[in-house]
């Protein structure tokens, strides 16, 4: 269940961006739901993972990350997958996969290697997804925050249904 959730993922990432502009990382959480109980890509609420996603800041950058979040967010809402969900947004893209394998010290960015960062989890009661929550951090330099911000998003607001 889990390999179909991040091929679907990625398939999604891939209407958005090149495959040489983002990565994605994986790990299942939560899965309540056997493959024979999805039908078209609808996972019920019972599937969950961390999924980290890492941008190329030169096809999306802090100031447009909100724009492709909500079309993310749309997305998983068709699907209903759940999840905590983290996008960073990268001054200087990776092109070697083995960078990958300690995808984690991007999110220390002790060497300003990030932006920022983008957290979204989406909000869920009884059984329907309502909106999203978020926190957004922008870097200055190495790790020190420039900014952060925390707020709601609303479907109805963002016209999502």
């Amino acid at each position: 269940v889990g390999a179909l959730a991040e091929d679907m993922v990625n398939d999604f990432l891939l209407t958005q961006f090149k495959e040489d502009e983002f990565k994605l990382i994986h790990q299942t959480y939560a899965c309540d739901i056997k493959m024979s109980e999805i039908e078209n890509g609808d996972f019920q609420w019972k599937y969950g993972g961390f999924w980290g996603l890492f941008i190329d800041e030169k096809v999306c950058d802090m100031e447009h990350v909100e724009e492709f979040a909500v079309k993310y967010a749309k997305w998983l809402n068709e699907h209903r997958i759940d999840g905590s969900h983290r996008i960073e947004i990268l001054h200087e893209f990776p092109k070697e996969e083995k960078v990958w394998k300690n995808y984690s010290d991007f999110y220390r960015n002790y060497n300003g290697e990030s932006a920022g960062c983008y957290f979204m989890l989406l909000q869920i009661n009884d059984n329907i997804a309502t909106g999203i929550s978020v926190e957004k951090v922008i870097y200055e330099f190495g790790n020190k925050v420039k900014s952060r911000s925390k707020y709601k998003l609303s479907f109805d607001d963002l016209g999502i249904k």
